[in-house]
């Protein structure tokens, strides 16, 4: 695995290198060293810390969903997207609102899910320090398709009205990363493009089996 993925990661982690590293049952210092180019660290550490930053056969696993925390320098989330989150689809987050959704919003409540057919999905929240800067934009919102336009991982299909509310305890769980995979498809599911293999897995969660889909067809 590419050590600069490995970087991103662990910066982009709301976890401390030092929790990662315990984690990984690696010595923080050593990871440190290693990240530097300072210290050779054996192949056995390095595959328990890919583990933990959850990645596997060089791409991330679709059994969780990944929390990742930025700052208006992309470029950390860009290396984990161009190399191990291909095709990634951007969704827009807020809490949900009685009143008619505002574009102050997304400035005020920065966070997003990232989707792609692989299963990998992943949510994304803006570290705060920076919301006073952004009101003062004229841009679209930070993580708005309009505002990502002409970037990698920006399908450029997307608008601005393109957003999910969530619930306001969801969201407030979300925004701290607990993030269940069964809850995130849930809300989200219907959001992504349908393929068979969506189809098949949205079956096995609901006990149904493939049999029974191709007798249902058959009679349609």
């Amino acid at each position: 695995m590419n050590k600069h993925v490995i970087a991103a990661l662990i910066s982009l982690s709301p976890l401390s290198m030092i929790k990662i590293a315990n984690q990984a049952e690696i010595d923080p210092g050593n990871l440190s060293a290693w990240l530097k180019d300072k210290r050779v660290m054996s192949e056995e550490a390095q595959q328990r810390l890919v583990a933990v930053l959850g990645i596997e056969n060089d791409v991330l696993v679709t059994d969780k969903v990944f929390c990742w925390q930025t700052d208006r320098d992309f470029s950390d989330l860009q290396l984990v997207l161009d190399s191990v989150f291909h095709n990634a689809q951007i969704i827009s987050l807020a809490k949900a609102r009685q009143r008619h959704y505002t574009l102050d919003d997304l400035l005020a409540q920065p966070m997003a899910a990232l989707i792609n057919d692989a299963g990998i999905r992943a949510v994304v929240v803006l570290k705060t320090p920076f919301l006073k800067e952004l009101k003062s934009f004229s841009n679209p919102p930070w993580l708005s398709p309009e505002f990502l336009m002409g970037t990698s991982w920006s399908d450029g299909k997307s608008s601005v009205s393109d957003i999910v509310q969530l619930p306001a305890e969801v969201f407030k769980r979300w925004k701290s990363g607990n993030v269940a995979v069964d809850e995130f498809n849930d809300i989200l599911l219907q959001r992504s493009k349908v393929s068979w293999q969506t189809l098949i897995e949205l079956a096995e969660r609901k006990g149904i089996s493939t049999e029974q889909i191709f007798d249902w067809l058959s009679d349609q």
